[in-house]
């Protein structure tokens, strides 16, 4: 918390910690994603050309229309990715934000797929796809039967097969036949034990105790679909180990449709050594922290704020023209040739106290001039109920030359605000 936000209060109650939740994205370009069925592979196993791969994440939006709650950037404050590594650029690489209409379909084949409908009665309530099977029962909700033995049969990931079936399930068994012999024989058993790549490991397990897997190998495996909401009948440890208790369905927001859809705005972050300096970039400031380790030693790390401005977009795709309607945001890592991770201490969609006026402020046909007001943004200072904020006011790109009238002083603009009750705040000059 005192690396990021060293003014911010603290509770005092008993129990309160000093920590913020973060956000950890790790991104192994070179290991097989799930349903990834390219037979093109290394004799390890591992992906060639890693700087050609992809790996993301999406979300659906809670505000959908950032036009009317003001939502102006896109802020983030993101732990140097490049504090261990050095100047190395071959740790580089790419970070892309999409925000508007994205497809739900992860497994492309324009059908909607719920786990909580796969039959658990021997039935073939299902259609078959190139990836696997699509329940047909209609969608009444989405949760998971409670007959016994049915979480094993529905709990299977987005292809709706186990393993035992991947094995011999068209394109999965055609994949395996093509690394035959491409791969060592020790690569090929791991693959043929699941061929989609997609079984689920909680972080605890005995066998990972066993073995003293490292803290990032420990979470490789939680995003995983098959097998990420075991019953108490298939748990195989003495606590719980179960990610999620509701189905996987390729219903991101829950509105019992699939949105098909791929209308947004592209923002592009790079990621490279020296690419990390105030001012540019979407870079408008840092922190260095020198955190106390558990080893006993200080540590030293920079964090990095970057902002992004929503009409700073790189690239439109789709029929989208404005921000009325942003239901999902994607974030993906591309670009990379060795793995990265990225620990971000927040990452927030930001909303304006102000609007931008941007229109003409002429009053007849021989007067010009127009104006532009940022938005207002606040740092809290150390003096109680007392708040700082700064307003950047132009009349042109130079002041000195705008006409009617020309602006000498200076641009940035310094002001106090008392604050004597929550409610009330009178300006002091």
């Amino acid at each position: 918390m005192r690396e990021l936000y060293p003014n911010r209060d603290q509770s005092n109650y008993n129990g309160a910690t000093a920590t913020l939740p973060i956000l950890n994205l790790a991104y192994y370009p070179s290991e097989r994603g799930p349903y990834n069925l390219d037979p093109n592979l290394n004799a390890d196993g591992t992906l060639p050309n890693p700087q050609q791969r992809w790996g993301g994440m999406m979300r659906k939006l809670d505000t959908n229309d950032f036009e009317t709650a003001n939502i102006e950037y896109i802020e983030f404050w993101m732990m140097d990715p490049f504090a261990y590594t050095g100047s190395d650029r071959s740790y580089g690489g790419e970070l892309y934000i999409d925000l508007g209409e994205v497809s739900e379909d992860v497994l492309r084949d324009g059908k909607k797929f719920y786990e909580s409908g796969m039959p658990v009665d021997g039935s073939s309530a299902f259609t078959t796809t190139q990836w696997g099977k699509i329940p047909t029962s209609s969608t009444v909700t989405y949760a998971f039967a409670t007959t016994s033995g049915s979480r094993a049969l529905q709990d299977v990931g987005y292809n709706g097969l186990t393993d035992e079936e991947e094995r011999s399930f068209g394109d999965y068994q055609t994949f395996l036949q093509n690394i035959r012999g491409a791969v060592s024989d020790s690569a090929y058993q791991a693959i043929s034990a699941d061929p989609a790549n997609d079984n689920y490991h909680y972080f605890r397990g005995s066998d990972f105790d066993r073995n003293e897997t490292s803290i990032l190998d420990r979470y490789k495996r939680i995003n995983m679909p098959q097998g990420n909401s075991p019953d108490s009948d298939s748990r195989t440890e003495s606590y719980d180990t179960s990610y999620k208790t509701t189905p996987d369905v390729e219903d991101i927001n829950q509105d019992y449709t699939l949105n098909e859809y791929e209308k947004y705005f592209h923002y592009h972050v790079s990621l490279h050594p020296g690419d990390t300096i105030l001012g540019q970039n979407f870079i408008v400031d840092k922190r260095i922290g020198r955190p106390n380790l558990r080893n006993g030693k200080q540590g030293y790390v920079t964090w990095y704020q970057y902002r992004i401005p929503l009409d700073r977009w790189e690239e439109k795709f789709g029929s989208i023209s404005d921000f009325s309607s942003i239901r999902f945001m994607r974030m993906y890592l591309t670009g990379f040739e060795k793995p990265i991770v990225l620990r971000f201490g927040s990452l927030d969609l930001v909303r304006g106290e102000w609007r931008f006026y941007e229109q003409s402020l002429n009053t007849g046909a021989s007067e010009g001039g127009s104006m532009a007001v940022s938005a207002v943004w606040w740092k809290a200072m150390s003096r109680p109920l007392t708040w700082w904020w700064r307003i950047w006011a132009t009349a042109s790109r130079r002041p000195s030359i705008r006409t009617p009238i020309s602006i000498s002083a200076s641009i940035s603009v310094w002001r106090c605000l008392s604050m004597p009750m929550p409610w009330s705040r009178t300006p002091r000059t």
